[in-house]
């Protein structure tokens, strides 16, 4: 790596309009070769989104600084702004699926409650649906369908298919996700958690106090900690943490902010107390975080 970790936007070589594309995992390797202006093993932050199921093969794939093992049969979810890199071995097949955000909200019904989706919620669910979670081999011939659809010749309505067929999927993949939530109260408390949650995405900068979330949802702080709680087995305080570490390590491995600056952003008053909350988190300084993924 250069200077900073690459942020790759959406692009593909057939100017049809359709911010959407799916093909073999084997032709990433051809791509990887002089096509792209990044290498796909180094780490690299999207603004798009991707699905990539596996068909032969295992290996890892890293996302957000994180290890995930994959197998045959594999799906893995990686949302915008996430930071990855591959580790596909030569003999790992399967496909791979691009989208962006205007193709979600312009074509795909689910698309109007992802907000309150359990599916790309990788501050706190595994990115990745492995064979032992998936009760039948269902996804298979839905992305196998996309895919055939993709390379049909024949235009007529093949947006309004290949919507309909991502929404099949990700309402399958979705239901998946959901049944790590046992009970009726838990699943009811998915909806108010994502509310928190995105609430927590546009205003961490201002605030990282738990209450303050629990007064703009009109709850009670112990309402808010009782929600976190069922869906994810932390308190309000502690996810809000893990989610400023996260920010905090995307934004000092992909950008040349400096600690001062990425101080004010992050929300805390003071470098002394920013780089005290790092440390306290990880066990090292954000100095020494950047110093990994920046070389």
């Amino acid at each position: 790596m250069k200077n900073e970790i690459p942020q790759v936007p959406f692009q593909k070589q057939e100017a049809d309009g359709l911010e959407f594309e799916i093909f073999p995992l084997q032709e990433l390797h051809q791509r990887d070769q002089g096509l792209l202006d990044h290498s796909i093993s180094l780490p690299h932050r999207v603004n798009f989104s991707l699905i990539i199921f596996i068909t032969k093969g295992k290996g890892n794939h890293f996302i957000d600084f994180k290890k995930y093992s994959f197998q045959k049969g594999s799906i893995i979810f990686i949302a915008k702004e996430q930071v990855q890199s591959f580790d596909l071995k030569s003999d790992t097949e399967g496909f791979i699926i691009l989208f962006t955000e205007n193709f979600i909200w312009n074509t795909v019904d689910f698309s109007k409650s992802l907000n309150y989706s359990m599916l790309y919620n990788y501050h706190s669910k595994s990115p990745i649906l492995n064979p032992k979670d998936i009760p039948d081999s269902g996804f298979f011939s839905i992305i196998d369908e996309i895919n055939t659809e993709y390379s049909y010749p024949d235009t007529f309505a093949k947006e309004e298919i290949i919507s309909s067929l991502m929404n099949f999927l990700f309402l399958k993949a979705e239901r998946i996700f959901r049944k790590d939530l046992d009970s009726k109260r838990e699943k009811k408390l998915a909806k108010p958690f994502s509310t928190f949650r995105n609430l927590l995405i546009k205003n961490y900068q201002s605030t990282r106090n738990a209450s303050d979330y629990a007064q703009m949802m009109n709850i009670s702080y112990k309402h808010l900690n009782d929600i976190c709680k069922a869906v994810l087995g932390q308190t309000a305080k502690e996810f809000i943490d893990k989610y400023l570490i996260l920010e905090t390590k995307r934004h000092l491995a992909s950008s040349n902010i400096s600690i001062k600056e990425l101080t004010f952003q992050m929300g805390f008053d003071e470098p002394t107390n920013f780089i005290k909350f790092f440390k306290r988190h990880t066990h090292q300084t954000p100095s020494q975080f950047k110093k990994l993924y920046k070389k």
